[in-house]
């Protein structure tokens, strides 16, 4: 699992974050393909906490984006080097 956190739109609701994909996984029984199951976008509100370099978001905060597109480009053999929606 990673995660990266980005701008969205106000107006729009858009957001743009390229991530990187892992496609395999490999340790000492060797190499195994792996596949994007699924994906989980959020929107939240962070604050400065006060005379601190740190930052804080309210939990009750924390919306989950329904309505998400992601468009991914694979190079795995079964994505044929194509871009794909999930």
């Amino acid at each position: 699992m990673h995660y990266k956190v980005g701008l969205r739109d106000p107006q729009t609701d858009k957001f743009n974050i390229p991530l990187w994909q892992q496609t395999v996984w490999t340790n000492d029984k060797g190499s195994f393909s792996i596949k994007l199951k699924s994906f989980n976008a959020y929107a939240f509100k962070e604050n400065k906490l006060p005379n601190t370099g740190y930052k804080v978001v309210d939990r009750e905060g924390i919306l989950p984006l329904r309505q998400v597109q992601i468009d991914v480009w694979g190079q795995h053999p079964e994505y044929k080097d194509e871009k794909y929606r999930c």
